[in-house]
C-alpha cells in the first residue's frame, strides 16, 4: 500500500457533491483484498483505492443538487446502482447488477481527502451522531436488512453466530426491532464481552447450542444470524433454529459449494435467506443512531491517521484481542 498526491475530484454531473472525507472504517473485505487481491470473482487487477464506510463534509454541490448544501456532515452510501433495471425499479437495488460499489474492483473507495457522490445516496447526519458514528451507518445497514429479512417480532429470541462488527450491530438492529432475548457464540473473549454489554446470552461455540436449548425451552430460536463466515458457524446455524424459523446467512464462508444438512432444513421448514449487502437502509439506521436505539460508538476500538492505512488494515487482520472496529481519521 501507499500514499499518492492526486488531483482533487471534481464536480462532472449537476446532481453530485463533492465530499471532504473525515472519517472512513476498517472492513473485512478491506481486509480481505488487502492480504488476498480478490474477493470472489473481484479482483485487483490494478492500483485501488480501499474504505467504503465513511463520513465527511460537503464543500460543493452541484447545480442540480437540492437539499444538501456545503457544510452539511454528511454519510454516502457506497453502492450505486443503475436505477433503471427490474431490480432497481422494483427496490431491491443491491441486486443491481450494474452497481458501482466504493473499493470493490475497478472502482476507488474512501482512503482519500475528497470524493465526489451523487447527491441522492448521500445522507444528512442527524443531530447528536458524530462524524465517527457516521461512518458505522453502512455496517448498522447490513445490521438492520438483516433483521427485517430475518423477519424479526417482539418478543423473539434471536441467536447470533460472529460477534465481530457485523454480528454486534445485528443484534442491536434486532432489539430495536422487537427481540427481548439474544444469544450470541464467538471464539474471541474480548468480543464476547462487547456482546455482552449489548445485553447478549455470549458463550464459545461449543456451548452455543446447550445455551440456546436452555433459554428457549429446547425450541430454537426465532430467528438465526450467521455473521461469521465460516462453514463450522454456516452449519450450525441449522442446528439452533426452530421449526418455522428464519436462518440468515450473512457471512461469506471461504468454501462454496459446502455440505449442508438440506432434510434438516426441509423438516425444520426453515427459511434460508441469503444477505447481500442492503437496500433502503441507511436512513433508518440514522434514525436509530439519533433516537440512541443503538450505539456504534464503542464498537470503534482503535483509530489511525490517512497515512496509517495500511497499519489499521494490518492490525485489523492480526490482532485478536480488544479490536472490534478500526476507524481511520483523515
Amino acid at each position: 500500500m501507499r500514499i499518492e498526491a492526486v488531483a482533487d475530484p471534481e464536480i462532472e454531473s449537476p446532481d453530485e457533491v463533492l465530499i471532504k472525507v473525515r472519517n472512513v472504517g476498517v472492513c473485512g473485505s478491506d481486509c480481505h483484498f488487502y492480504e488476498h487481491g480478490r474477493i470472489g470473482d473481484f479482483v485487483v487487477r490494478s492500483p485501488l483505492v480501499l474504505g467504503h464506510e465513511c463520513s465527511g463534509e460537503i464543500v460543493e454541490t452541484g447545480s442540480a443538487v437540492r437539499g444538501l448544501s456545503a457544510g452539511d456532515l454528511v454519510t454516502p452510501e457506497p453502492g450505486l446502482p443503475c436505477r433503471r433495471c427490474r431490480f432497481c425499479k422494483t427496490g431491491r437495488y443491491n441486486l443491481c447488477p450494474h452497481v458501482k460499489f466504493m473499493a470493490t474492483p475497478p472502482f476507488n473507495g474512501a482512503f482519500c481527502e475528497y470524493l465526489v457522490w451523487p447527491s441522492d445516496f448521500v445522507f444528512k447526519i442527524p443531530e447528536g451522531v458524530s462524524l465517527e458514528e457516521a461512518a458505522t451507518v453502512e455496517p448498522l445497514a447490513v445490521g438492520v436488512y438483516s433483521a427485517r429479512r430475518g423477519r424479526v417480532q417482539t418478543g423473539d429470541a434471536v441467536a447470533v453466530l460472529g460477534c465481530g462488527p457485523i454480528g454486534l450491530v445485528t443484534m442491536q438492529a434486532c432489539a430495536a426491532q422487537g427481540a427481548t432475548t439474544m444469544i450470541a457464540s464467538d471464539i474471541n473473549p474480548s468480543r464476547l464481552a462487547f456482546a455482552r454489554s449489548f445485553g447478549a446470552i455470549a458463550v464459545s461455540p461449543d456451548e452455543f447450542e446447550n445455551a440456546v436449548d436452555d433459554v428457549t425451552d429446547g425450541l430454537g430460536a426465532d430467528a438465526v444470524f450467521e455473521t461469521a463466515g465460516t462453514v463450522a458457524t454456516t452449519q450450525q446455524a441449522l442446528k439452533v433454529a426452530r421449526k418455522g424459523a428464519c436462518v440468515v446467512l450473512v457471512g461469506l464462508p471461504p468454501e462454496s459449494p459446502m455440505p449442508y444438512d438440506i432434510v434438516g432444513a426441509i423438516c425444520k421448514e426453515v427459511d434460508i435467506m441469503g444477505i447481500f449487502r442492503y437496500a433502503n437502509c441507511f436512513l433508518p439506521a440514522l434514525s436509530l443512531l439519533a433516537a440512541g436505539k443503538v450505539k456504534t460508538s464503542d464498537m470503534i476500538t482503535d483509530r489511525f491517521t490517512l497515512d496509517q492505512a495500511e497499519e489499521a488494515l494490518k492490525v485489523s487482520l492480526e490482532r485478536s484481542s480488544g479490536l472490534v472496529k478500526a476507524m481511520v481519521v483523515v
